[in-house]
């Protein structure tokens, strides 16, 4: 007997759709702030990774800061 495996994946088209994404954004359609949880200064950009990394304190997308 040959068994066969069938993986699947359904995702984004992030090349058609970011722009879409985007001006919705700006128009204030989409209001990404509840998911911006954590910002850190450029000088402690090692510290914003790790949280990030190891998912820590319900980390869900870090902003890093250029001053």
């Amino acid at each position: 007997k040959k068994r066969a495996q069938v993986i699947t994946h359904w995702g984004p088209d992030v090349e058609n759709e970011i722009g879409l994404a985007l001006e919705f954004i700006q128009q204030g359609r989409i209001d990404i702030r509840p998911l911006l949880t954590h910002r850190f200064p450029f000088e402690k950009v090692q510290e914003a990774f790790e949280l990030f990394t190891e998912r820590r304190d319900s980390c869900i997308k870090v902003i890093v800061e250029f001053s």
